[in-house]
């Protein structure tokens, strides 16, 4: 969701960024065939939305991948990128008291690559996702280049702008007095 060009709020960043981790723990062994397809199935029922921008992110999505707030808590190795990984549906891989698993590199850039095109897949060229193994098929036309449902302010603020934008100024508001009055005739007003 941080990559520059791309569009998509914090929490479809989160449920497409667990299309990664479920690849990445089918792969370590930690979630059986079945059970990534089941995970993956809710992801795509969840439908994230996510606007791409037509070149190659791979690399600046892994450097998003290797600065992310989960580094600190567990030793940083070389070569490594802490994870948190799922068995199947809840139940968490449990390595240490972090659930920070140590993922190779080389496996995060498969990961990434293999979660944009699928993304791309499904809303730029119209190709399938395939069966359980999460391959893409020959392009069909399932929600072939689709717009986005939303405005692309929506992600940053939220689906109704000037709510966002007051609930915004009430929180600074807060931050600054320590607490806020509110003129009840004011409020009832109104705009």
């Amino acid at each position: 969701e941080l990559t520059e060009g791309t569009i998509t709020s914090h929490g479809e960043g989160v449920a497409i960024g667990m299309l990664g981790a479920s690849y990445i723990s089918h792969k370590m062994g930690l979630m059986s065939a079945e059970d990534r397809a089941e995970h993956d199935r809710l992801i795509e029922w969840l439908d994230p939305e996510i606007y791409l921008p037509d070149r190659d992110i791979e690399a600046e999505v892994l450097d998003k991948v290797l600065h992310d707030n989960k580094r600190g808590y567990i030793a940083e190795r070389k070569g490594f990128a802490p994870f948190i990984l799922n068995r199947r549906i809840g139940e968490m891989h449990y390595p240490n008291i972090y659930y920070l698993e140590y993922v190779p590199v080389e496996l995060v850039k498969e990961a990434i690559h293999y979660v944009v095109e699928r993304m791309r897949a499904r809303g730029y060229s119209g190709a399938n996702v395939g069966g359980e193994d999460g391959t893409v098929s020959q392009p069909s036309t399932r929600r072939a280049s689709r717009p986005l449902k939303r405005h692309p302010s929506s992600f940053v603020y939220g689906d109704d702008l000037p709510v966002a934008k007051v609930a915004k100024a009430l929180e600074k508001g807060l931050r600054k007095h320590g607490s806020i009055n509110f003129d009840a005739a004011a409020v009832s007003r109104p705009l």
